[in-house]
């Protein structure tokens, strides 16, 4: 299956000195927002399976936890 074209990753945002949050976002910049977080343990990439169909409609933004 082809990636969506709307696909954009590896955004990064400092939350603090010693702490990043890396997100991604899927979809339509104009579709409905939905955000998708990780449990514990887990990355953004547990959403993997759902992001094709749901980015079809809605624009996905996804999350891994704040790391070190």
């Amino acid at each position: 299956m082809p990636e969506n074209p709307a696909t954009r990753v590896g955004y990064r945002f400092r939350v603090s000195e010693t702490k990043t949050l890396q997100y991604r976002t899927d979809g339509p910049e104009d579709g409905p927002v939905l955000v998708l977080g990780p449990s514990l343990g887990t990355t953004w990439h547990m959403w993997d399976r759902q992001i094709p169909e749901l980015s079809r409609h809605c624009l996905l933004c996804t999350s891994d936890a704040a790391d070190d």
